[in-house]
């Protein structure tokens, strides 16, 4: 697991990371529910499918931000889709090239 300076723990499967935990240390939201998933995450191992991302995204104008993985050379793209609802995507850096964002 890449040191992200938050605690938690990866599960592999066939050598890949597919459950990521996380330590959490924020308080629930007064009288409703705390989610028990924070997101959903996917991996897209081509360039042109991560550039197609990014233009749908931006066409339908949807807010996204992006972060380095450490040590990994991936990056991460993270959408919000509703209250406590976040989805991930993630590729490495060199099949999209940095300056792309």
């Amino acid at each position: 697991r890449p040191p992200f300076g938050v605690g938690g723990y990866w599960l592999y499967a066939d050598g890949r990371p597919v459950i990521h935990l996380v330590d959490s240390t924020l308080p629930g939201h007064s009288g409703r529910v705390t989610p028990r998933i924070d997101h959903l995450a996917f991996r897209l191992d081509d360039g042109a499918q991560w550039q197609a991302l990014l233009a749908r995204l931006e066409k339908a104008g949807v807010a996204w931000q992006t972060a380095d993985v450490p040590l990994s050379g991936e990056v991460q793209l993270f959408v919000a889709l509703a209250s406590s609802v976040v989805i991930e995507f993630v590729t490495a850096a060199r099949r999209v090239g940095r300056a792309s964002f």
